[in-house]
């Protein structure tokens, strides 16, 4: 799965105090039901939109990444924090090209645990749906359900500065989907 999100504020060599996604879940699931997600970055100083020619696979990656292990119970359109991002946003904020309103992309690669009685996945809401255009996708019809990417960071320049960015519905794409 990618996400990309555009306008980031944060300048460059900010210290990223937290930085996170909020998702909504699109499918309740057990605790049995066990996700092992890689989350990395994008390694560039803007990241591009996803499309054919702009792959996922074929993105460089962040040196930081993360593993974020899912073993909650999820109910159906809560909201759900991931794991903590922050070595993958430092990273990307350190960069000698980072600009703040430069975009940023993450790929999370999920783990194949052999067979199960389970998916061992999560699926969460989305801007587009691809699997039913018809739908109009989650994000149009609910616009508060979208990936969010939460950073908080403090700057030289500054004193404490707390920001969150909700990317507009229209600024999101994601694939595959579902996820």
């Amino acid at each position: 799965v990618g996400l990309r999100f555009r306008n980031i504020p944060v300048p460059n060599g900010a210290t990223i105090d937290a930085a996170y996604f909020i998702f909504h879940s699109h499918e309740g699931k057990s605790t049995d039901d066990v996700a092992r997600i890689t989350i990395v970055g994008d390694a560039t100083d803007n990241a591009e939109t996803f499309t054919e020619d702009a792959l996922i696979d074929a993105r460089p990656q962040t040196d930081a990444s993360v593993l974020w292990e899912v073993a909650e119970e999820w109910e159906i359109y809560q909201p759900y924090n991931s794991a903590d991002i922050t070595p993958i946003v430092q990273e990307l904020v350190d960069r000698n090209g980072w600009e703040a309103g430069n975009a940023m992309a993450f790929v999370l690669l999920g783990e194949n645990q052999g067979p199960s009685d389970f998916e061992n996945a999560r699926e969460f809401e989305s801007f587009e749906n691809i699997a039913d255009p018809a739908d109009g996708g989650d994000g149009q019809h609910h616009p508060e359900r979208v990936p969010q990417l939460v950073i908080q960071y403090s700057s030289p320049n500054s004193t404490s500065v707390n920001e969150i960015f909700v990317p507009a519905a229209k600024e999101l794409q994601l694939f595959p989907n579902p996820v």
